[in-house]
């Protein structure tokens, strides 16, 4: 009896690359479209007060939120890249091996600056998480 899973499936260069693709548009769209909202945030933010009675800027923490979030979208793009970047230098041609690699490094340093921006604990966590590997 033939087994499925004892067979290799061979994938296709190109099939590969469109994957890589598909982390490689969020990679160049968030910074963009995050730099385009940051220009466009207003200089002097009316100012409200939260629930502690305290000054809350809420443009800038809604920002912030974002950015926040959007980074950890980084981060996973960025470790997909790094790993399929390695998968084409052994399996496939090291000129689109490159490219994710350099995507994947690209996502990973925009990825840890805005963790680092957005949330100083998360910052530091993230360096630990680095140091131990």
């Amino acid at each position: 009896m033939h087994s499925l899973l004892a067979k290799r499936i061979e994938v296709p260069e190109n099939w590969f690359d469109a994957l890589m693709f598909a982390f490689k548009l969020p990679t160049v769209i968030l910074p963009v479209w995050l730099l385009v909202w940051y220009a466009f945030l207003p200089a002097f933010h009316t100012q409200a007060t939260d629930s502690y009675g305290g000054l809350m800027d809420s443009a800038t923490d809604d920002f912030v939120a974002v950015a926040f979030q959007l980074s950890a979208v980084l981060l996973l793009a960025a470790a997909a890249l790094i790993v399929g970047g390695l998968i084409q230098l052994f399996r496939y041609s090291s000129r689109s091996a490159g490219w994710s690699l350099g995507f994947g490094v690209f996502a990973l340093v925009i990825g840890i600056a805005l963790t680092c921006a957005s949330s100083p604990e998360q910052c530091v966590m993230v360096i630990n998480t680095f140091k131990s590997i």
